[in-house]
């Protein structure tokens, strides 16, 4: 009775050895939950040896994604040769068209891709290699066409109308962006990423109402936190400054070290004079991120509002040492020693944010009330006029 136990074991143990439909199946389940390294190597030699059967093009996909090239690109250039039905043939030139263009081989990328296109138009995921093709080689609007002829006759895939709309957005075509991400959420209403993207783009029109709404339901569909943090941001804007401060601090249970909540409710505490609360929260946005001068910028202005203008100075030195050319900090600086009473420094400082930017009102007025103070009231005039013209 062992001896036929161990025997039936063994004959098992050879079935699955030798059988390739097994052997294919404990690759995939080995790949996804794995050894992935043995399963690769294992779905290497099923290609080698499977001829054409059912699953190999489901194998040669999957190393295509895990970065191997060769032998799934030789397994699928032989195939070519015998393959009999178009759309199965389609299938063979969007996997080499894939593995070509992981590979940087664009042209060979795109002539596959494109007798795939050929032969089944109806696949959104042909036209998506194809626009990868063209944006490869910096060709945007051609990417563009490409989509929107596909939509022609595929007005419903979602996929490629947020592919276009991301591609136009990148390129500043933020009206057109914005009519596809809408298209999006009239196709899925419950996709966050399309309620995100549509919110970006209001947001960078500045139409912050809608802007918020979209936000809004992006979070409520299970968008990241970023979401909430962009609903914070909208109240905030629009002067509804006790939401803005809810949200952020929504934000903040679900992610502590979120940085752009941080600075962002900080700012809006300094607008209400809560300076010590903006300060604090400002202390632990400097443990994440202690070299951002637009960062050591806001702190140093926090500490001029409680008073600390020799740490205030201190601060704004370290954000000028990393950015000594930026008008916000050089005029926020200036501003810092006229409180210090360092005129002549203050008008040197000044002096250099108006060689950057020869059109900064406020310079010019903070420069002229420093003449005033000093008695020179030529050179004062001179720079309220400056000024006045400005305004």
């Amino acid at each position: 009775m062992y001896q036929e136990i161990v025997s039936r074991w063994h004959r098992k143990k050879e079935l699955v050895a030798h059988n390739y439909y097994l052997r294919r199946i404990r690759s995939s389940f080995k790949h996804k939950f794995g050894d992935a390294e043995w399963a690769h190597q294992e779905m290497k030699a099923l290609l080698q040896e499977s001829e054409g059967k059912v699953g190999a093009l489901v194998l040669a996909e999957r190393l295509i994604q895990a970065q191997e090239y060769d032998t799934p690109l030789a397994y699928l250039k032989k195939q070519l040769a015998t393959a009999e039905r178009p759309k199965q043939t389609a299938q063979i030139q969007y996997l080499i068209a894939c593995g070509e263009l992981a590979q940087g081989n664009i042209a060979t990328a795109r002539a596959a891709i494109e007798r795939a296109v050929a032969l089944d138009a109806g696949r959104s995921e042909f036209y998506e290699v194809l626009t990868d093709c063209w944006l490869e080689v910096g060709n945007w609007r051609n990417a563009v066409d490409i989509l929107r002829k596909a939509l022609l006759s595929q007005p419903r895939q979602q996929e490629l109308l947020y592919q276009l709309g991301l591609i136009l957005a990148k390129h500043n075509e933020k009206e057109d962006a914005l009519r596809c991400f809408q298209g999006c959420c009239a196709l899925d209403r419950r996709n966050p990423y399309f309620w995100e993207a549509q919110g970006e783009i209001h947001l960078q029109l500045e139409d912050i109402v809608p802007a918020c709404q979209c936000y809004e339901k992006a979070w409520t569909f299970g968008a990241e936190p970023e979401a909430l943090a962009r609903v914070a941001y909208c109240y905030a804007q629009m002067g509804q400054r006790a939401k803005g401060i809810k949200y952020y601090k929504r934000v903040l249970k679900y992610e502590p070290d979120h940085y752009d909540t941080l600075c962002n409710l900080a700012a809006v505490y300094q607008n209400q004079d809560r300076s010590q609360e903006a300060w604090e929260l400002l202390e632990r946005a400097a443990e994440l991120q202690a070299n951002d001068p637009i960062l050591l910028n806001n702190m140093a202005y926090t500490l001029g509002e409680l008073g600390r203008l020799r740490k205030s100075i201190e601060y704004y030195l370290r954000a000028l040492s990393l950015r000594p050319d930026h008008p916000m900090i050089l005029y926020n600086y200036s501003v810092c020693l006229v409180k210090k009473g360092d005129w002549n420094e203050a008008i040197t400082i000044l002096r250099r944010l108006l060689a950057l930017d020869r059109d900064h009102v406020d310079g010019w007025t903070l420069l002229g009330n420093i003449y005033d103070e000093l008695t020179n009231y030529d050179t004062a005039v001179d720079c309220y006029n400056q000024s006045l013209k400005l305004a």
